[in-house]
């Protein structure tokens, strides 16, 4: 005798009761208010419950990232000041890459340098790329100094701008620009020799670059221009962080 709609459906039939009771309890306890609840036959012929996936991503608060790249800027500044303000003359390195600057910019010896190594080709030990656009805006008649000291401040503030902006997109205003702030006051960023206000500026770009480079091959597409967004990224980087060993290799 075949079942009827009651009996079914009913507390005799312990399978759907199961999924009746698996159903409240999602209703409960995961799914939104606003999403539709699985009926317990739908459950039984394997269909997924359409519940919304929950968005990982921060709003925007374009204020707040604006009050948090000020700081972020202002705190370089007054911690860079000393340098920046005049104290690269004498400072690290500096002096030799400002010398090593005008050599590109003026001498006629093809970038020959005669301030180490008893001469050396400055393109062997310098990017071309970084330090040939210096000293090309130099000959061009921008003052040498100030082109010097804005290089040292951007490659000590653009790892931890880069960080801010990859995190955001993520976490929260606050959360980020911890996170970047702790890149700029790290120790080695700020005393030795390989510190970006030491004269290795181009490695600290490079850096940022890699940043943005991670942020890049995380994402989820593959589209023409992510592809030219990698092959940009790892263009420049190279020609800023692993100019020295590809030269001398």
């Amino acid at each position: 005798m075949p079942f009827s709609r009651t009996e079914k459906h009913g507390a005799d039939n312990p399978p759907l009761e199961a999924h009746r009771l698996a159903a409240r309890r999602v209703s409960r306890v995961v799914a939104p208010s606003s999403a539709p609840v699985p009926h317990a036959l739908d459950l039984e012929r394997g269909a997924r419950p359409a519940y919304n996936r929950p968005n990982m991503n921060p709003k925007p608060d374009h204020k707040t990232d604006v009050v948090a790249v000020l700081f972020l800027l202002a705190t370089a500044l007054v911690v860079s000041w000393p340098i920046v303000a005049g104290g690269y003359l004498t400072y690290a390195d500096n002096a030799a890459h400002i010398a090593e600057i005008y050599a590109l910019a003026f001498e006629n010896g093809g970038g020959w340098s005669d301030i180490a190594f008893c001469g050396f080709p400055i393109g062997t030990l310098h990017s071309p790329l970084w330090y040939g656009s210096v000293a090309a805006l130099v000959r061009a008649g921008v003052p040498a100094g100030f082109l010097y000291a804005l290089a040292l401040f951007i490659g000590f503030i653009a790892p931890p701008l880069a960080l801010y902006f990859v995190a955001r997109r993520q976490l929260q205003p606050l959360t980020a620009g911890f996170l970047a702030y702790l890149m700029l006051v790290q120790r080695p960023s700020l005393v030795g020799l390989g510190t970006p206000l030491a004269g290795m500026w181009t490695y600290y770009i490079a850096a940022a670059l890699f940043v943005a480079l991670v942020w890049r091959l995380g994402r989820e597409t593959r589209s023409a221009r992510d592809l030219v967004w990698v092959g940009t990224l790892v263009g420049i980087l190279a020609s800023a962080a692993y100019w020295l060993p590809m030269a001398l290799s």
